[in-house]
């Protein structure tokens, strides 16, 4: 059985004090739902957030890297995701491309 990974990018992320929130996916390409793990923000000051079933883009990029060791992503795509953090959602649309889907 095939799954889908993606990584889904909360909030326009332009102020440094409110950055985007990720999330990682995991769905069935067949299936309209599927499994979200992110980290919601507790402390915007220190920017805290709060571990809910590992998120935010540290811990995305930590599963893709495991994902890319295990081949089950293409290789080059811890380095495109790498690339990604830090930046804004529109920045992360832009560089996306036709990959990006907005909701």
């Amino acid at each position: 059985m095939a799954y889908h990974l993606a990584i889904s990018v909360y909030g326009p992320g332009t102020d440094p004090n409110h950055r985007s929130h990720w999330g990682l996916l995991i769905y069935k390409p067949e299936e309209n739902i599927g499994d979200l793990f992110h980290t919601p923000l507790i402390d915007v000051d220190r920017l805290w957030y709060r571990f809910e079933e590992g998120s935010g883009a540290p811990v995305v990029l930590d599963a893709v890297v495991t994902l890319e060791i295990e081949e089950v992503v293409e290789p080059g795509t811890t380095r495109r995701v790498r690339d990604l953090v830090g930046k804004s959602a529109a920045e992360v649309a832009e560089i996306a491309g036709e990959d990006w889907i907005a909701a």
